[in-house]
């Protein structure tokens, strides 16, 4: 029978453009473990991140927001909350008895970018933009500004537990 770990990510590289480093699933794998730990989630969980052109996240965004530009992430959670509890289902647990948080949609090109934009390493940026896609999953969110400085302070906290700072 087949372990699975607290929080177990699948990556798929959907884009040519950027060459993903050897170490750089690993890296993302313990951003994801921090995050799912930091918030208290304590189920096995499973996570899907998918890296895309700034052309194939466009895409997205205009078919699931109606906004026709590239942006850097999109999060699509599975589970959901109420009063930032999981309000889990037997449909939300799988054969295997690992709950599907969710998919990630990480546009490299624009992590790039933004890496370069903001003074820090490209890694740091997809960690960051996994981070906090993570949080939007377990049902954070940052709609007025004391829930925006909340989660920017537990995604620094998160990053930092793990050694990846600006």
């Amino acid at each position: 029978m087949r372990q699975i770990k607290m929080s177990e990510v699948i990556f798929y590289n959907r884009q040519r453009k950027i060459k993903l480093p050897d170490d750089f699933k690993s890296t993302m794998s313990k951003c994801v473990s921090a995050a799912v730990r930091g918030v208290g989630f304590g189920h096995e969980s499973r996570i899907y991140i998918t890296f895309v052109s700034d052309e194939k996240i466009r895409k997205y965004n205009k078919e699931f927001r109606n906004l026709d530009k590239a942006t850097d992430v999109l999060s699509f959670p599975m589970l959901e909350f109420r009063d930032m509890s999981p309000v889990i289902s037997k449909e939300d647990v799988g054969p295997d008895g690992v709950i599907e948080l969710g998919d990630i949609i990480i546009s490299l090109e624009t992590a790039k970018r933004q890496s370069e934009e903001y003074g820090h390493s490209f890694l740091r940026e997809v960690c960051f933009l996994a981070v906090h896609s993570i949080l939007h999953l377990l049902g954070f969110d940052h709609e007025t500004k004391a829930d925006e400085e909340s989660m920017f302070k537990k995604q620094e906290d998160i990053l930092a537990s793990i050694g990846i700072k600006r």
